[in-house]
């Protein structure tokens, strides 16, 4: 639903490109299976990525193969399978076009420039947008090996309207591209698809309420993921591509096809939105010595990334009673299991309606996005969690360990 959704803006604006999605949103070798199955691309970041995508029967030209400098396994491969490079400095280009004239490479290989710089922003990734005519330079020297697509950007935040000045940017590059000879045709806004967790009261009222004695230890976070957006998804999209301002005349849809320039996206946290649930076992609970209560559970830091972002994940967990429950309120935040005093899971104090004892589950929704694996180690020797796959089998429910899951399961489901 979430990628129909998106490929309904597309079709609605009457505009061309490609819906990349972001394989590093989730490890599950079922959502590549699923991706495939869509006829989508994947935008990968590594050669293991890479190489999981052509695996699960995504062709090399659906695949953009982005990141900081790559490995060289990593260029050739792409470039082999024919696979969009994003190329994130001089150097790298340079240094493609070396291991291109190596290996022999008779077919071009189709790039795209990251830009860096926009917005005045400074970030590591990509060139830098002063040094676009010292590009222009280099790809007329490799002409015979690279073909130059056009160019693309990720912004951090969620600001529509810093998006639209940076694709208007683009556009200028664009153009100046096409009169230095060369015949780009397209722009890559890359991802940040806001997603609703919540309803806009209760985010809101999380929002006035906000203060160190929610949480544990009176931990205070500097942000929050927006977990309630009025444009999620594919309205947000809309909103960049369909809106005017008074900085803005022109829809911007317009102008892609005004100047003929295809647009490519990345989404991933939008495109797995309700597609995952992380399930941790309750060991116990107990109480520290200032009368804080911890629900401890089999699981850790490791398997909800908000931690890694310096943040909370805010959705409250659901208890699932093993037993009879005991029907006594409690609020208590959620500890994991190693040994490390920041293993916190949820460290706001969660309103749970009876006391969490063990062998109960906790489980934490819509976790596809960035939240169940991102982090995943063997931290203590303890196994890396399984992840199942499970889907529609006639009426009933199947499940499958995820990687020996196949998209012919959901198709023989539909006989």
């Amino acid at each position: 639903e979430n990628i129909t959704s998106f490929k309904n803006v597309y079709k609605s604006l009457e505009i061309d490109g490609q819906i990349y999605y972001a394989a590093k949103a989730n490890k599950g070798e079922s959502v590549l299976e699923h991706i495939a199955k869509q006829s989508v691309g994947v935008d990968v970041s590594s050669l293991y990525e890479l190489r999981a995508a052509l695996a699960h029967g995504i062709p090399g030209e659906n695949i953009s193969t982005s990141g900081p400098t790559k490995d060289p396994r990593c260029l050739i491969l792409a470039a082999q399978q024919g696979s969009t490079i994003v190329i994130d400095n001089q150097n790298e280009l340079e240094y493609l076009a070396y291991l291109l004239n190596s290996i022999g490479q008779i077919k071009k290989v189709q790039v795209m420039i990251r830009i860096n710089g926009l917005l005045n922003t400074n970030s590591r990734f990509g060139v830098p947008v002063e040094s676009i005519e010292e590009v222009f330079i280099l790809l007329s020297n490799f002409k015979t090996l690279i073909n130059l697509k056009g160019f693309a950007f990720h912004l951090d935040g969620y600001s529509i309207s810093e998006r639209q000045e940076a694709i208007i940017t683009l556009m200028n590059i664009v153009q100046k591209g096409r009169d230095a000879g060369f015949s780009c045709n397209e722009i890559n806004i890359g991802g940040g698809y806001t997603v609703n967790y919540f309803s806009e009261q209760i985010w809101l009222d999380f929002v006035s309420a906000n203060n160190p004695s929610l949480f544990f230890k009176d931990k205070q976070f500097s942000s929050f993921y927006p977990y309630h957006s009025k444009h999620p998804k594919d309205q947000y999209l809309t909103k960049i591509l369909a809106d005017t301002s008074e900085s803005i005349s022109s829809a911007l849809y317009t102008e892609f096809k005004k100047k003929d320039i295809r647009l490519s996206i990345e989404p991933g946290r939008s495109l797995l939105d309700q597609a995952g649930i992380t399930l941790m076992k309750v060991k116990g609970t107990k109480k520290t010595s200032r009368g804080d209560a911890l629900v401890e559970v089999e699981g850790n830091i490791n398997h909800l990334s908000e931690q890694w972002f310096g943040s909370d994940f805010l959705p409250d967990p659901i208890l699932i009673n093993a037993s009879v429950p005991t029907n006594l309120p409690i609020s208590a935040s959620v500890s994991g299991n190693t040994c490390l005093e920041a293993d916190m899971i949820t460290w706001r104090k969660i309103n749970f309606t009876s006391i969490p004892q063990n062998g109960d589950l906790l489980v934490y929704v819509n976790t596809a996005g960035y939240q169940m694996d991102s982090n995943e180690s063997e931290f203590h020797r303890l196994p890396i969690p399984e992840k199942l796959a499970v889907y529609r089998s006639g009426p009933h429910w199947s499940w499958k360990l995820d990687s020996r899951y196949s998209m012919f399961d959901s198709l023989s489901s539909k006989k």
